[in-house]
């Protein structure tokens, strides 16, 4: 079991584990907007590690995780597909943007893709994909010298 996935693929910052038993005792947002947050950030970097992990040990808990995790990330993007910070919060209003989350989320997709069947990762590709090109389009500074 992927210990930090939530139930709908959110990802907790923080999670506590019993040092005597190894039980987890309890999960935090920690980086986010409020404890039951969802740090967009937090979420990027755990598909992305997902991916890594499901590459190098081919342990399907790890392809399971990633693929729950990939489908609240994309499910909670808004338009532009550049998250907001934190995927919960209660007005977006002014609210910064994550292109770092963004940039990693389609690294993590990317991978994820090259692991499944091409019919079935042609989603996660695309999706990167699409990401990617929005940040360039509406996120990037060209021509700075």
């Amino acid at each position: 079991m992927i210990w930090h996935i939530t139930l709908a693929g959110s990802v907790y910052h923080i999670v506590e584990f019993d040092p005597e038993t190894g039980e987890r005792v309890g999960a935090l947002g920690g980086q986010g907007y409020a404890p039951e947050s969802a740090w967009a950030r937090g979420a990027a970097w755990a598909l992305y590690e997902l991916a890594l992990c499901s590459h190098y040990t081919k342990d399907d808990k790890y392809l399971q995780g990633i693929k729950k995790v990939a489908h609240y990330f994309l499910a909670n993007l808004p338009e532009d597909l550049v998250p907001y910070w934190d995927f919960r919060l209660t007005t977006q209003e002014g609210v910064p943007r994550g292109s770092s989350a963004a940039a990693i989320a389609a690294s993590g997709l990317l991978l994820l893709a090259e692991m499944l069947p091409a019919e079935e990762g042609r989603l996660y590709e695309m999706s990167a994909k699409r990401i990617l090109k929005s940040m360039a389009d509406h996120y990037a500074i060209w021509g700075c010298k």
